[in-house]
């Protein structure tokens, strides 16, 4: 220890003795805390959504939902059994709480809303009259087609067949209105991939983007309704959606293509098309958009212009060996590649980071475009990827519900 001293700036390193070998690593690339926490013999993960900066919700197959304390590392089952025996079909998370879809007891579709603290019951949403009003009384008794989405404002239902929309308050789950988005189509099935949804809410809770099953998007309003563009992506058929934090741009996707739109103008820029690489999941952050893409590239283009601004690859950083930061994933097995699976932005626009389906989870700095971390996690392409609200903490979250938690604080 007495024969290595840096200079008082931290820029001068003095060594004395001979025969050393010395790593040096930037100090704000250290490698943060990371924990995880096994899965504990539970049965495939079906949903995960972020409570809050600090807890994780979890629902497996039995159902059960599952509160992991992302500072503690504390496992909690809050209920063993959320939903009916056709299961949660969907779920969605924010700082006011959490929203389960399931079935009532007389097997109409209803959305449970729980506290993001205690996971204690808050209120049910009762979907009949206005999300699933349609052509047949059916479609009363077909949950997987209705959606749910939460911000700090608003909670919103989306019956995909029904084409219709409701708006409740966050904060006392008062009923705000209702909206009509496309007409009825029940026969189409939805897109269900994780990364890939057929409905946004922007982080202001404010615009919400619906694609029909007959493959148009509407962009609406929230609470009011109010109707802000129809687009016209370029194939028929199911179509995934991202939109900005503000709501003033949005990405589709479908089978072979990924447009940028402008949703005041309706125009659209082809970004990827059927010659390039898939769209795995994508997301806007300051002035740009970020792709993770089916090559093991994340694509990244100015949303204002539609320009090209940087592809991001991973590489083997300075120091790395299989023991420390950025230990190397083998990637020759041609048959499981997916590409980078899963994808978060930074909302300050700070950095990107994005899932493999080797296990590679690297984070670059979106300013400069360079690596800064990587780490090693369970292989698994069906994996998600989740960030809290401020960017302090990366959390993977695996098929077989093992929790991975990164603070990078």
């Amino acid at each position: 220890d007495d024969g290595i001293r840096f200079s008082a700036d931290g820029e001068t390193l003095v060594l004395s003795g001979a025969g050393s070998r010395v790593k040096l690593w930037r100090w704000k690339e250290v490698r943060p805390d990371q924990r995880t926490f096994p899965p504990r013999g539970r049965q495939k993960l079906v949903h995960a959504t972020l409570a809050g900066a600090q807890r994780l919700a979890l629902v497996d197959e039995r159902p059960r939902l599952t509160y992991v304390d992302l500072d503690s590392g504390a496992v909690e089952d809050i209920d063993a059994d959320v939903g009916s025996e056709e299961g949660v079909w969907c779920m969605a998370g924010s700082e006011e709480g959490i929203a389960l879809g399931t079935k009532a007891p007389v097997g109409e579709p209803v959305v449970a809303v729980r506290d993001a603290r205690t996971g204690a019951l808050r209120g049910t949403l009762a979907l009949d009259r206005v999300v699933l009003e349609g052509p047949s009384a059916t479609l009363m008794q077909n949950p997987r087609y209705v959606r749910v989405l939460a911000s700090g404002k608003h909670v919103v239902t989306v019956g995909l067949d029904t084409g219709r929309a409701a708006f409740w308050r966050a904060s006392d789950l008062a009923p705000l209105g209702s909206a009509r988005l496309a007409p009825p189509s029940p026969t189409i099935e939805p897109p269900d991939l994780p990364g890939k949804s057929p409905v946004a809410l922007s982080a202001s809770g404010e615009v919400l983007a619906v694609a029909a099953l007959d493959g148009n998007v509407t962009v609406v309003s929230v609470p009011e309704g109010r109707a802000l563009a129809t687009l016209r992506p370029l194939d028929e058929g199911p179509v995934w959606v991202a939109l900005s934090p503000d709501g003033r741009h949005l990405v589709s996707g479908d089978r072979a293509h990924l447009l940028l739109w402008d949703v005041a103008t309706g125009r659209s820029q082809t970004l990827l098309g059927e010659a390039d690489a898939a769209a795995n999941e994508a997301a806007f952050t300051g002035d740009v958009l970020a792709v993770a893409c089916s090559d093991h590239v994340v694509r990244v283009w100015n949303t204002a212009t539609g320009a090209p601004v940087r592809s991001l690859e991973q590489a083997r950083l300075a120091g790395d060996d299989t023991g420390n930061l950025g230990a190397w994933v083998d990637t020759s097995d041609e048959d499981t590649k997916a590409g980078f699976v899963a994808l978060r932005a930074d909302p300050r626009g700070r950095f990107v980071a994005a899932l493999a389906d080797t296990g590679a989870l690297c984070l670059w700095n979106l300013a400069t475009g360079e690596q800064v971390l990587r780490w090693r996690v369970p292989p698994d392409r069906y994996a998600r990827l989740l960030l809290t609200e401020a960017g302090e903490r990366l959390v993977v979250v695996g098929s077989d519900a093992a929790v991975t938690c990164i603070d990078l604080r």
